[in-house]
This record gives C-alpha cells, sequence and structure tokens, in this order.
C-alpha cells in the first residue's frame, strides 16, 4: 500500500501554514518523515510545497528560512506576489464596459417577460469579466522556476494554471515556461485543442456547474471534453474548484465516465 500526501491551496499564507504543520508533526510524531511518503499532491500553494517535498528538500530547512528574512534558503521575497496585475485590470474595465453595454442594450430592446432571463445572462458575462486576482503571478512562477533549478529538484513538474486568459493564453505560453497548462471552464474547446495543446500538454476543464448539476448534462460535458483532447496529451480536471455543495455522487459519476 502507498502512502500520499496531499496538499491543498490558500495562498502564502496556507502554503506556510502547511510547512510549519509538517515541521511539528515532524518534531511530535516519532518516526515520521515529511518526505518519506509515497506520493506527493498538491493544488495551487500546495503544489509548491508538494513539488519541494517530493525533491527530498527537508521540511525543517524551509521551516527555518521562512523565520528568518536574512535566510536566502528559500528566498521568496515580498515583490514576488504583491505585483499589482495592470494588463489583468486592464482587460477586465473593458469587458466589464462592453458587458454593461450590451447588457443595457439587451435589456431595454427586451419583451417584460424576457428580463429576467435577460438580466441573469448579463450578470454571468459581467461576473466573467472580473480579475482572476489582484496581483500578478509572473513573478511567483519564475520564483519557482529559479528555487526548483538551484535546490536541484529533480524533475519538478509545473502545470501553470492561467485563469481568464481567454485568447491571451498563447502569449502566456510563450513567456511561462511551464510543463503543462491548464484550463479554466470559460476557454473555448476547439481553441484550446488548436492553440495550447499542440504546444503543451492540457489539464482541465470541466464546469463545476455542470459537475454539481449531474446527469445527462454532466455526461455530455465530460464526453466533450474527452472527445476534443483525444488526439494528445491531457489531464482530466475541473476547470476551477469544486464546489462545496456538489453531491458525490456526481463526483462518483464523473470519474465512471472518464475511466468508461
Amino acid at each position: 500500500m502507498k502512502i500520499a500526501l496531499c496538499l491543498l491551496g490558500g495562498g502564502a499564507m496556507g502554503a506556510m501554514f502547511q510547512i510549519g504543520a509538517l515541521a511539528a508533526l515532524e518534531d511530535k510524531v516519532e518516526g515520521l518523515q515529511a518526505n518519506d511518503f509515497d506520493l506527493f499532491l498538491g493544488s495551487s500553494a500546495g503544489a509548491s510545497v508538494a513539488a519541494a517535498l517530493a525533491g527530498g528538500l527537508p521540511v525543517q530547512r524551509i521551516y527555518r528560512a521562512f523565520l528568518d528574512p536574512a535566510d536566502v534558503y528559500f528566498g521568496l521575497e515580498r515583490g514576488h506576489l504583491l505585483r499589482v496585475d495592470l494588463g489583468e485590470w486592464r482587460r477586465t474595465v473593458v469587458s466589464a464596459a462592453l458587458a454593461l453595454r450590451h447588457g443595457a442594450s439587451s435589456l431595454l430592446s427586451g419583451k417584460t417577460t424576457e428580463m429576467p432571463a435577460r438580466l441573469a445572462q448579463e450578470l454571468d458575462r459581467l461576473y466573467d469579466s472580473l480579475p482572476a486576482g489582484i496581483f500578478t503571478l509572473d513573478g511567483y512562477e519564475r520564483f519557482l522556476e529559479a528555487f526548483f533549478v538551484r535546490r536541484a529538484v529533480p524533475n519538478a513538474k509545473i502545470i501553470g494554471f492561467p485563469r481568464g486568459a481567454g485568447s491571451n493564453i498563447g502569449r502566456y505560453i510563450e513567456q511561462i515556461p511551464t510543463n503543462a497548462v491548464g484550463l479554466d471552464w470559460m476557454m473555448d474547446l476547439n481553441f484550446a485543442r488548436d492553440v495550447v495543446q499542440k504546444r503543451r500538454p492540457v489539464q482541465g476543464n470541466l464546469d463545476p456547474l455542470a459537475l454539481r448539476a449531474g446527469g445527462a448534462a454532466l455526461d455530455r460535458s465530460v464526453d466533450a471534453i474527452l472527445a476534443a483532447f483525444a488526439g494528445g496529451p491531457f489531464i482530466f480536471n475541473l476547470g476551477h474548484g469544486i464546489l462545496p455543495d456538489t453531491p458525490i455522487a456526481h463526483v462518483e459519476q464523473m470519474i465512471r465516465r472518464v475511466r468508461g
């Protein structure tokens, strides 16, 4: 039997909590070593910690580096995280303005009975135009790449997730050296196959709402993704995090569909 260590997200604070918790467990549990797990799984910030542990970096050493700002073993600086993503905010302003203009035009020209449905559609458009985040991850991704090289982490594989990149994902692939690209649920399947999968393995991109809905709609969504990416390297996954009220039965249905 193999035992895996699974570390989830939570941003920089989440990663520091994971490192501190693992260091404390090593101190208190006799024989426990964080590097001795058979498998390491990580998502978001947890993926960075999992990759470092899988590469043999001792959690106690990383923990000491976090405690001492002068310790350059890890080398994470504020500038790697706290850089405002101006490009993302410019895109948001333009997209939101277009969504509002389209929504106002649609509502004013529609029938009264269609107003609620039209309003819901335009609110969805406005939500989709919101920025993926306040800060850019470019500096953090380059820091991780340099860290893994400097500390000789072997075979570290990085899957980038440029949520909301849309048609700019080609530029992301050119500028960010990842091993694979995660696709959000808004990414068009044909576009992703033709533009992304021909250059990198892809991961994604089931809509979390389809998973929550279940039934025939879920089966159709799964089948469409499998068919679109069948011709190249592909990891099936959600296009974003699972919604808290998603029934477990729907997750089991999805797994059966993918495996079948």
